[in-house]
C-alpha cells in the first residue's frame, strides 16, 4: 500500500493546470523553507522557485507567469531590492505575517506598488496577506512600504481599486502605506502599521480616490505620526488602535467606531483639511498616560470650512493635567460640534474642561451626563451651559431677573419641586 501511494505521488504533475498554463522554472530544489516548491493549483505559484537577484525580482517573475492568480512567498526572511509590482487581480501572500518577511535594504524607494493599467470596472478584489514589509527603520527610511493606485506624478491613470491588506505588518518606513489616484473600496484588516515616521498617508489633491477606505481591527502604533489623512476621502476605522504614537495625527474625513486612542502625552488628534472636515468618534477610549507634564488639549478642531465634529460615549482619562478635552477653532456659519455622554472624564480631575471656550456658538451641543453640562444652540433657540434656555425673547432661569421693568420681568413657576423664573424681555 505504501509503494502504491509513493508511485501515485511521484506520477503527479508538478504543473497543475489552471485557467492558463504557467511554466514553473526548472532546476530548483524540491523543498524550500519547509514548503514543497510546486505550482499548487489553479494558477498559484511559489515565488521562491523563480530566478532573480532578490525576492523582489522573483516575485515579479512569478506575477508575470501567473497573470491573474495567487503568488506564494514561503516562510523565511528575504532581501528585497526591486520594487514589487502587484496588479489588482493578483493575490500575494506569505505564510503568516511573522513567518514571511520581505526586508527592503535601501533607505529610499517603494517596496510594493499595487496598480495596473487595465480598465476600470474589473473589481478584482486582490490582496496582500500574511507577510511583513520591513523597511530600514523609522529614523533612517525616506521610503514607502506600500503604495496603492496611480502615482499622480508618474502614472496618474493607473488603477488600485478593490484591494485588501490582510494580516500584514508594515515596519520601519518613512511612510508605511500611501495612496494615489483611482483607489476606492479598500480594506486593511487585522494588520500592524508600526515604527514608521508616518503610518498611513492620504494626501490632498488625488483624483478619483478615497471612497470607502476601511481599516478594521488594525493597530497603528509606535509611529511618529500614525495618520496623516488631509485629503478628501471617507475613512472608516472600526475597533482599531492608535497606540503610543507621538501623535495619532491629522484627519479631514473619518469615522472612528470603538477606537482605542492611547499615548504618553500631547495632542491625540487634529481635525483639519482644506475642505469641510467631517469626523466622528463613537465609543472607545482616549487615554493620556504619562504621570508628569501638561497638555493643552486631546482633540483639536482647526478647520475654517464649517467643520463637523461628533464625539460620543468615549471613555477619557489623563494622568497629568489637560486644559480641555476638545479645543475648538472651527469656522463658518454652518460648523457643528456635538459632545455627548463622555463617561468618567472628570474621574481623576486632570481634564479640567470639556471645551476650551463657551458652547455659545451656533451649532454647538453639549449633553454630558458625567458633569451635567448641557448646551444647545440652533438658529431659533439655545440653551447655554448654565441652564439658561433662550427662545428669542423668552428665557427660563434658575434665578430671578436682575431687573423688573416692563421690558424685562420675571415670573416664578414651580417644576418638580424647584422654582424657576420665566423671563419676558423685549431683547433676547
Amino acid at each position: 500500500m505504501k509503494r502504491l501511494f509513493l508511485f501515485f505521488f511521484a506520477s503527479l504533475s508538478l504543473h497543475a493546470q489552471g485557467p492558463g498554463t504557467v511554466a514553473q522554472p526548472t532546476g530548483t530544489a524540491v523543498i524550500h523553507n519547509g514548503v514543497v516548491n510546486t505550482q499548487i493549483a489553479n494558477s498559484v505559484v511559489n515565488a521562491a522557485m523563480y530566478p532573480g537577484a532578490d525576492m523582489g525580482e522573483q516575485i515579479n517573475r512569478a506575477i508575470a507567469a501567473v497573470g491573474c492568480g495567487e503568488v506564494l512567498v514561503p516562510k523565511g526572511t528575504y532581501t528585497v531590492k526591486s520594487t514589487i509590482h502587484k496588479p489588482r487581480c493578483v493575490n500575494l501572500r506569505g505564510q503568516s505575517a511573522y513567518g514571511t518577511i520581505l526586508n527592503w535594504t535601501s533607505t529610499s524607494g517603494t517596496a510594493i506598488v499595487i496598480a495596473d493599467n487595465e480598465t476600470d470596472g474589473e473589481y478584482p478584489e486582490g490582496e496582500i496577506s500574511d507577510l511583513t514589509i520591513q523597511g530600514s527603520g523609522r529614523y533612517t527610511s525616506t521610503g514607502t512600504g506600500i503604495f496603492v493606485g496611480g502615482d499622480p506624478r508618474k502614472d496618474p491613470h493607473a488603477w488600485g481599486d478593490h484591494q485588501n491588506l490582510n494580516r500584514v505588518r508594515v515596519f520601519g518606513w518613512g511612510t508605511g502605506i500611501s495612496w494615489g489616484n483611482n483607489v476606492w473600496s479598500m480594506t486593511i484588516l487585522e494588520s500592524l502599521i508600526s515604527d514608521n515616521q508616518t503610518g498611513l498617508y492620504y494626501p490632498a489633491g488625488l483624483t478619483n480616490s478615497g471612497e470607502s477606505i476601511n481599516v478594521i481591527s488594525t493597530s497603528t502604533q509606535n509611529n511618529h505620526v500614525a495618520l496623516n489623512l488631509p485629503g478628501f476621502a471617507d475613512f472608516y476605522f472600526s475597533h482599531c488602535r492608535c497606540d503610543y504614537n507621538d501623535t495619532c495625527g491629522t484627519v479631514g474625513s473619518a469615522i472612528f467606531i470603538g477606537e482605542h486612542f492611547e499615548q504618553s502625552s500631547g495632542r491625540i488628534l487634529t481635525i483639519a483639511g482644506t475642505f469641510q472636515a467631517n469626523v466622528s468618534i463613537i465609543g472607545g477610549w482616549a487615554l493620556i498616560q504619562a504621570a508628569t507634564g501638561t497638555d493643552v488639549d486631546m482633540f483639536y478642531v482647526n478647520n475654517p470650512s464649517n467643520p463637523q465634529f461628533l464625539i460620543q460615549g468615549v471613555w477619557m482619562n489623563a494622568n497629568h493635567p489637560v486644559a480641555s478635552a476638545i479645543a475648538w477653532n472651527g469656522g463658518g456659519k454652518n460648523a457643528v460640534l456635538t459632545v455627548e455622554s463622555l463617561p468618567y472624564w472628570q474621574a481623576y480631575g486632570n481634564i479640567k474642561n470639556l471645551l476650551n471656550r463657551k458652547c455659545d456658538f451656533l451649532g454647538c451641543t453639549i449633553n454630558d451626563s458625567t458633569s451635567g453640562d448641557f448646551a444647545y444652540n440652533s438658529r431659533g433657540s439655545s440653551v447655554d451651559a448654565n441652564g439658561n434656555a433662550l427662545f428669542n425673547s423668552l428665557a427660563l432661569r434658575q434665578t430671578p431677573s436682575s431687573s423688573n421693568t416692563k421690558s424685562d420681568s420675571s415670573l416664578p413657576i414651580t417644576l418638580n419641586g424647584k422654582t424657576y423664573y420665566i423671563r419676558l424681555s423685549s431683547t433676547p
